[in-house]
């Protein structure tokens, strides 16, 4: 039963909107594939139009979740008392809270888990508000499968020069986009600054899934500022990634 409501689920997505897996903007892409060819200009343009919080707000794909203040989740216990199960929350429209909070904070994308989603009319007006926030994000959902290529775990890769080892070595061009931010070998170890500042120094475009997604906006606006980050090296990435939704029609 379990796998026929999963089926259903994935026929919805894919009836009410595109569905941007892995495998069309990460590193397990391929660079033979027949894309319509974006001209320059155009992304040059909107690019210098954007403020530096709309030119961040694009290297962020996070869940429905993120952009409501009022949801506490993936925090032991012991951590923050008031830790919310997101599953038993069900969020499966977009609030004021989500819009108050996107009007400052713009997202490149946001990801639906099965927990999102009840029926077809209701993902169809989910998808519709979604599409309506500050930032054009592209609709992405949760869902393993394909080629993963797990370089980080390479005990003789230094995750320092991915950038080195993707963009100079093998000649990669494409968008590298991060494994969930969220989870607890990232967290355990890093703040959400960290993990969102450090990331864009080794070179990814898309930090994915940041457990808390306010926070490493402001400090990856504030590395900027300070000169951690240069402005042109987030150019780089957002670059990349208005050229990807130039090709899907966004």
């Amino acid at each position: 039963m379990k796998k026929n409501y999963m089926k259903r689920i994935m026929q919805w997505v894919m009836a009410a909107t595109l569905v941007c897996g892995a495998s069309v903007f990460t590193s397990c892409s391929s660079d033979e594939d027949e894309t319509p060819v974006v001209p320059t200009d155009e992304v040059e343009a909107q690019l210098q139009r954007m403020t530096l919080r709309e030119k961040v707000g694009q290297l962020f794909y996070v869940r429905p979740e993120c952009l409501d203040t009022t949801i506490h989740f993936n925090l032991p216990s012991s951590v923050d008392v008031s830790s919310d199960d997101i599953r038993e929350i069900k969020l499966q429209a977009v609030n004021a809270t989500m819009r108050g909070v996107n009007e400052e904070y713009p997202v490149g994308g946001v990801i639906l888990y099965a927990h999102n989603i009840e029926d077809e009319a209701q993902l169809s007006a989910f998808v519709a508000q979604i599409r309506a926030l500050n930032g054009a994000p592209l609709l992405c959902i949760d869902e393993e499968g394909g080629r993963v290529a797990r370089i980080a775990n390479n005990e003789n890769f230094d995750v320092e020069k991915l950038q080195d080892k993707l963009r100079g070595e093998l000649g990669y061009q494409n968008i590298i986009v991060t494994d969930a931010m969220e989870m607890g070998a990232i967290t355990l170890q890093y703040t959400n600054a960290e993990a969102a500042v450090g990331t864009l120094q080794a070179g990814a475009d898309i930090v994915l899934g940041p457990q808390n997604f306010v926070e490493a906006f402001d400090a990856v606006v504030r590395a900027v500022q300070d000169g951690v980050l240069t402005e042109q090296r987030i150019d780089q990435s957002v670059r990349r990634i208005l050229r990807l939704k130039r090709q899907l029609g966004r």
